[in-house]
């Protein structure tokens, strides 16, 4: 069975989002101010975090993360969704 083009697209989107920490909003055109409002609050609730490697090597590869709420965070603050990309390329010199 083949998937229709329209529908490998999407999939191919979908997976791109997920890998890069992204999000995929789609909705019927009359429920399309609930889904701005969504991403408008999505937008305000958004942190940015930023780390150095303790891997000092700059050999091109890729490498894995994985951002998590600790428990206790997530027991004081209720449940927190954490969308993150999952791997970088480290540099090369």
């Amino acid at each position: 069975m083949q998937i229709p083009r329209s529908a490998s697209i999407t999939i191919a989107v979908r997976e791109l989002a997920d890998e890069t920490g992204g999000e995929v909003m789609e909705d019927k055109p009359e429920q399309l101010n609930t889904t701005f409002t969504t991403l408008i609050d999505h937008l305000r609730t958004r942190y940015n975090l930023a780390f150095v490697s303790s891997n000092r090597k700059r050999d091109g590869t890729l490498r894995k993360l994985k951002v998590a709420v600790t428990p206790a965070v997530e027991k004081s603050q209720g449940k927190l969704v954490v969308k993150a990309r999952r791997s970088y390329v480290s540099p090369k010199q």
